[in-house]
């Protein structure tokens, strides 16, 4: 049974038998292997990034990524089928000009993976008791009268420790 070339895929030919093949989500990157290509001229190619890398070694695959209209996005990755490669390929080609831009490279995160992400550093506890808040507004004084707020504090204050007194005195009687 013969198998339709991509052209012929494209054109929109039926598959031979029938049956479609199972869509691929694309080339299972091995990490290590892919290089993500950023600042790519909106009018490059898959054939264009392919060519540009092939310098350093042996390409996989090298795709643009396109939105849902078809237009590039401005970046793609390069597959390359040897680690070292890849690795060489990121130190050499960033920085370089590829149709009149000049691209950014890097060894690609695994998928899922966010390397600009980091774990956000836990918060410290409160150094104030939950139960008293902050910034306590004190009922009858203005915002700018510090002193009396401080005077009704220690009324309040000495109120509660009178009442535990006479809680002490009377237990001791």
């Amino acid at each position: 049974e013969r198998r339709l070339s991509l052209y012929e895929r494209a054109a929109g030919r039926k598959h031979p038998g029938g049956a479609k093949p199972k869509k691929s989500s694309g080339p299972k990157p091995t990490p290590g292997h892919t290089l993500f290509v950023r600042s790519l001229s909106y009018d490059s190619t898959h054939l264009d990034l392919l060519h540009a890398f092939e310098e350093v070694g042996p390409v996989k695959t090298a795709y643009v990524v396109h939105d849902k209209k078809g237009k590039s996005r401005g970046f793609g990755y390069v597959v390359y089928a040897l680690e070292a490669d890849a690795q060489e390929a990121a130190e050499t080609m960033n920085g370089k000009n590829i149709m009149g831009r000049k691209i950014q490279v890097k060894l690609a995160a695994n998928k899922g993976e966010n390397p600009k992400k980091s774990p956000k550093p836990k918060r410290k506890a409160p150094t104030t008791s939950p139960s008293e808040p902050k910034n306590k507004k004190v009922l009858g004084t203005k915002p700018g009268d510090k002193k009396a707020a401080q005077e009704k504090k220690k009324q309040e204050s000495s109120s509660d420790d009178d009442d535990d007194d006479d809680d002490s005195k009377e237990s001791a009687k």
